[in-house]
C-alpha cells in the first residue's frame, strides 16, 4: 500500500562517523574481491601502507593470483592515498562488462573516483600528487592536484576544484550528504543506492530542480524525501514496500 509522507523540517544532526561495514573479501571465480553493501562504506589498508576507502555499493578487486594487488580494478566510489613513491594502477568499471572505460597511474597520490553505473559521467578529482589517465583509445591526460576530470564516453574534460568543492566530495566518509546546486533526479539516485531502494517514476515529474544540503547519512529515508517535497510543491514521493514512488 502505498504511504504519502507528511510534510516536516525536523532532522537529527547527532554526531555522524564513517560507516565500516565488515566485509571479507571474496576469493571466488579468480579474484579478490571486496564489495560494499547500500548503506556501509568500508576502508581496505594493503601492507605497503596504500589505503582506500570505499562507498556504498562499491567493489574493488585484482586477479586472485596476481603478483600486483596494487593493479586494481574499481566499480562505484572510492579515495585512495598512496605512500611516497608508490604506484597503482586502478582500472574504472562503470558499467558490466569485461571492458573499462578509463584506467588511472598513480603514483604517491591522493584522489577520488566515482563511476556509479547509473551516472553517466566518471568523475576523477586529485588531492595531492599527480595522476595520468587514459582511456583507451589513445586519449591521455595528467592530472594535476586540485584538478578534476569527467569522462563521458572515454572523452575527458578537466577543470580546476575549489577548496569548498574538495571538502563535498569527501562528505560521504564523514557520514554526510552534501549537495550544491544538485538536480533531484542526482539526490534521488543517491538516496536510492543508500538507503537501498528502487525508484520509480509515474508522469513526468520536474526533476530538474536544484538542491543545496547538507545532512547526515544516519536520518531515516523518510525524513530525506520530506525534506526534498518541502522544497517544492510539483513533485511528490510514496512509499510502496521497497519502491519509492515518484509523481507530480
Amino acid at each position: 500500500m502505498k504511504t504519502p509522507f507528511m510534510i516536516t523540517c525536523a532532522l537529527n544532526f547527532s554526531l555522524v562517523s564513517f560507516s565500516q561495514a565488515k566485509i571479507q573479501p571474496d576469493t571466488s571465480n579468480g579474484y579478490v574481491r571486496w564489495t560494499v553493501p547500500p548503506g556501509k562504506q568500508h576502508h581496505i589498508t594493503w601492507p605497503n601502507g596504500t589505503q582506500i576507502w570505499l562507498n556504498n555499493e562499491s567493489s574493488v578487486w585484482y586477479p586472485l593470483n596476481s603478483s600486483d594487488p596494487l593493479d586494481l580494478e574499481i566499480k562505484g566510489e572510492g579515495y585512495l592515498e598512496l605512500p611516497e613513491g608508490d604506484s597503482l594502477v586502478l582500472r574504472i568499471h562503470q558499467h558490466e562488462g569485461n571492458y573499462h572505460e578509463l584506467t588511472i597511474h598513480a603514483t604517491g597520490a591522493q584522489f577520488h573516483v566515482t563511476a556509479y553505473e547509473d551516472e553517466e559521467t566518471i568523475t576523477t578529482s586529485v588531492f595531492k600528487g599527480q595522476i595520468s589517465l587514459e582511456t583507451g583509445i589513445a586519449f591521455h591526460d595528467t592530472l594535476m592536484a586540485g584538478q578534476q576530470a569527467f569522462t563521458i564516453k572515454r572523452r575527458t574534460g578537466i577543470r580546476n576544484m575549489s577548496e569548498g568543492e574538495r571538502d563535498e566530495l569527501l562528505a560521504w566518509m564523514k557520514g554526510l550528504f552534501v549537495f550544491h546546486c544538485a538536480h533531484f533526479s542526482e539526490v534521488l539516485r543517491c538516496y536510492a543506492r543508500w538507503y537501498n531502494f528502487q525508484l520509480e517514476i509515474e508522469g513526468n515529474p520536474n526533476l530538474n530542480h536544484l538542491y543545496d544540503a547538507l545532512l547526515s547519512n544516519k536520518t531515516p529515508v523518510s525524513h530525506q524525501l520530506e525534506m526534498l517535497e518541502w522544497k517544492l510543491d510539483d513533485v511528490h514521493f510514496y512509499l510502496d514496500g521497497s519502491k519509492v514512488i515518484v509523481t507530480k
